[in-house]
């Protein structure tokens, strides 16, 4: 079986989606040549980009002649039997599908996510009602209905997807997202704590991780522990700014901003050096529908995590087995978690290990790759 994997999409550090699906297809025996070439920076100028349609307009020299690259990459290719397009690739799917007219090979769509729910819903990035929210929701539902199978994460997106986009149910396939992270002993950072607990929090500043609940269970604590327990917050992102003024106005001195984007050989060392790690905690739709890579890093690396209970978790993670959950945007109830973890070690150490070994089983690489593979030798016959 040969795979096209076809597109502009993102081999970035911190967005592993492709990485682990072509590794994980490469595992389990089929064979994935690569069209790809990189269009934009990284995932933020997507973005960016879709909120600034003059910075998209300034480009599109530049889009014009690296598509015409692809074409003629893609020329060059040979003979496949599935043609994936990776994420993100709303556009890259409409040039996928008309090179594939030639061909007729079935074609899939990693979608991931929603461009319209993204920017419009979630990041708020773009006015609701407004011209491009109205072209984002089309993108969503046209570069869906143009392929013959769809990739997204979790059952509760998939879910999302048909009823917002008037999609049938029948196209869409649940993914998890996976983890790339590599855990080893020569990554821990030593951080200068001392004997107190450590929690850490990494991703980018987004509103559906929460991080402002995060910052309120921080004060929680800091009154009720003197200190001890004290909180790590690694990453960058859209409300960064905004998270270290409200942590200024909670006059919080049990936190600590590592405010930069970090490796994941660094990431690696935070985790390491952390007592318990925390998913999401944001109660905004987006944030019940998903399972961001942060929660299998941390299932990955042995560690205890602490996210909120949502849709998306409901029936994939279990309470007090491979998780500790608490209640969406309630810093209390995160507050009561981190402290029922801090005060049980056989708990935490319990969490940690069937975590690991859960994700290993569901989640790897190689077990990512399997049910991948499984859609594919399904469109193919």
């Amino acid at each position: 079986m040969r795979v096209c994997y076809f597109g502009t999409y993102s081999l970035e550090e911190g967005y592993p989606r492709n990485r682990v699906i072509i590794e994980g297809l490469r595992r389990n025996g089929i064979d994935v040549v690569e069209c790809h070439l990189d269009l934009w920076e990284g995932t933020s100028e997507k973005l960016a980009g879709i909120q600034d349609v003059f910075s998209i307009i300034k480009k599109l020299l530049g889009i014009s002649k690296v598509y015409l690259r692809l074409i003629r990459k893609y020329m060059s290719i040979g003979n496949y039997d599935v043609l994936i397009v990776g994420y993100a690739g709303h556009i890259d799917i409409f040039i996928a599908k008309f090179l594939n007219l030639f061909k007729r090979k079935p074609l899939i769509f990693d979608v991931f996510l929603s461009l319209y729910d993204t920017a419009v819903v979630d990041r708020k990035i773009v006015s609701a009602g407004s011209f491009k929210a109205k072209l984002l929701h089309l993108i969503d539902r046209w570069s869906c209905m143009t392929a013959d199978a769809v990739l997204l994460d979790t059952p509760a997106h998939i879910d999302y997807f048909v009823k917002e986009f008037r999609l049938p149910a029948g196209k869409f396939h649940a993914i998890p997202v996976g983890s790339s992270l590599m855990m080893n002993g020569l990554n821990q950072i030593h951080t200068d704590h001392g004997n107190k607990f450590n929690v850490l929090y990494f991703g980018s500043y987004i509103p559906l991780h929460g991080v402002d609940v995060i910052l309120k269970t921080a004060r929680i604590l800091q009154d009720k522990e003197n200190g001890t327990v004290v909180f790590t917050l690694v990453g960058t992102g859209q409300l960064l700014s905004e998270m270290k003024a409200l942590a200024a106005r909670l006059g919080l001195n049990n936190v600590s901003f590592i405010d930069r984007f970090v490796k994941e050989d660094e990431l690696a060392g935070f985790i390491s050096n952390a007592d318990i790690c925390l998913g999401i905690f944001g109660k905004s739709d987006k944030a019940l529908r998903v399972i961001p890579c942060k929660v299998y890093n941390c299932l990955a690396a042995g560690k205890p995590l602490i996210t909120a209970k949502t849709l998306a978790t409901d029936g994939v993670l279990t309470h007090n087995e491979n998780v500790y959950f608490c209640n969406s945007g309630d810093p209390e109830s995160l507050a009561k978690a981190v402290l029922a973890l801090r005060a049980n070690d056989s708990l935490r150490n319990k969490i940690a290990q069937n975590g690991m070994k859960y994700f290993d089983k569901n989640f790897s690489t190689e077990a990512i790759g399997r049910k991948v593979a499984e859609i594919i030798k399904g469109v193919a016959a």
